[in-house]
């Protein structure tokens, strides 16, 4: 079993980093697949996740795992465009999960793009995400490069449960996090900035409709 490690902006750090730090997260890797991420916060493991195997059993699993901490199991893992679907639930330290569950797209370079919550009994999301990520691409202002989008640079798209966005939410380390409450707002006082500069027609439909679950890009 191989062991990695990142720290809370999801970039990669050596062991040695680790020490000096109290919020981190180790992943466990077999055969090159990641297995499991346990979640440090304040030096204390917070909370896991498990990425189920279909020859696995979930509860010889539940029983292997540290009962005291909170567990998201994600399964029935599928290959969509070269995205990863995964289903989650969480699990408590009775082993018991309620009836709601996630539907969780991860891009190529394993990071989460799209979550949608459903209840077992209701076949449309009850909300749903999805994250755009700026990090590393230019930073185009006027047609020039004035910089480089930090790795946490990010916008979010929220939907409530009738597919409708509810709040778009910019990120950047620069603690710029202005909130737009609707599709329309957002559009106009960032045309032309470099936060839509990279989102093509078809990028910016995806991110901008809860639907399709995964992209055709």
């Amino acid at each position: 079993m191989e062991i990695k490690h990142k720290n809370i902006l999801n970039q990669s750090i050596t062991e040695q980093q680790v020490s000096k730090l109290s919020d981190f997260s180790k992943l466990f890797y077999e055969n090159n697949e990641l297995k499991k991420i346990e979640y440090y916060y304040g030096g204390n493991f917070s909370y896991g996740e498990y990425f189920l195997s279909t020859n696995e059993n979930l509860i010889t699993l539940l029983e292997s795992l540290d009962q005291k901490t909170r567990w998201s199991i994600f399964s029935n893992k599928q290959i969509v465009n070269s995205y990863e679907i995964w289903e989650a639930r969480i699990y408590n330290d009775n082993n018991d999960s309620n009836s709601l569950f996630t539907k969780n797209v991860f891009g190529t370079d394993g990071r989460l793009i799209t979550t949608q919550e459903y209840s077992s009994n209701i076949q449309n999301p009850l909300n749903s995400i999805k994250t755009y990520y700026l990090g590393g691409l230019d930073i185009i202002e006027n047609d020039e490069v004035i910089g480089v989008f930090d790795y946490d640079t990010s916008i979010t798209f929220y939907f409530n449960e009738n597919g409708e966005i509810e709040s778009i939410d910019p990120s950047t380390s620069d603690g710029i996090d202005d909130t737009y409450q609707s599709l329309s707002r957002f559009l106009e006082l960032e045309s032309g900035g470099p936060l839509l500069h990279h989102m093509t027609p078809e990028i910016l439909a995806y991110y901008t409709n809860r639907e399709p679950l995964v992209p055709n890009f």
